[in-house]
C-alpha cells in the first residue's frame, strides 16, 4: 500500500505541471530569451501560462527532466529537476553513501527557490523506502520512511 501510495506521489510531483497547465502561448519574446539563454541546448521546452507566472517544462534526453517557473516579468522563481543518483552533486553523493550505506539511490527532485537549493533524495533497500533532504553544504536529513510491500 504505501509503495502504491509512494508511486502516487512520485507521479503527481513529476506531472504536476502537465495538469495544471494553462495557456499554452502568449510567452513574452523576454521570458523566451532569458530561457534560452540559459538553456541554449533545449529545443522542445513546453511552455504554460499561469495567471502569475510562466513555465517552461522539458527533458534532457539523457538524464533529467525540468521545469523552471519565471514571474511575468522575466524573474527566474524557482527550479525543479528530476534525475539519477548518478546526477547529484558527488559530495552529496558520498554523503549519503556514507550515512546510508547499503541503500540505494533511486531519485533525486532538486528544487532551487528563494535563493535556496534542496535536493529530495528517494534511497532503497529490500525492504524500504528513505526520503532524505540535503542541503546545498551536504546536510542531510531523514525526512520519511516506508515500508516495501512484500
Amino acid at each position: 500500500m504505501k509503495i502504491k501510495m509512494l508511486s502516487i506521489y512520485l507521479f503527481t510531483v513529476l506531472f504536476s505541471s502537465n495538469l495544471f497547465a494553462g495557456d499554452s502561448i502568449n510567452i513574452p519574446a523576454k521570458v523566451y530569451e532569458l530561457f534560452h539563454n540559459a538553456f541554449p541546448e533545449v529545443k522542445n521546452e513546453s511552455w504554460y501560462n499561469f495567471h502569475d507566472m510562466y513555465q517552461a517544462y522539458f527533458k534532457n534526453s539523457d538524464s533529467y527532466s525540468c521545469r523552471i517557473d519565471y514571474s511575468r516579468n522575466g524573474e527566474l522563481l524557482s527550479t525543479l529537476k528530476y534525475y539519477s543518483g548518478n546526477a547529484l552533486p558527488l559530495f552529496i553523493r558520498n554523503n549519503v553513501a556514507e550515512k546510508y550505506a547499503g541503500k540505494n539511490i533511486f531519485s533525486v527532485t532538486e528544487i532551487y527557490a528563494n535563493n535556496k537549493t534542496i535536493y529530495y533524495i528517494m534511497l532503497e533497500d529490500n525492504r524500504k523506502w528513505y526520503k532524505v533532504e540535503s542541503n546545498i553544504s551536504g546536510e542531510i536529513t531523514l525526512d520519511e520512511t516506508h515500508f516495501k510491500a512484500s
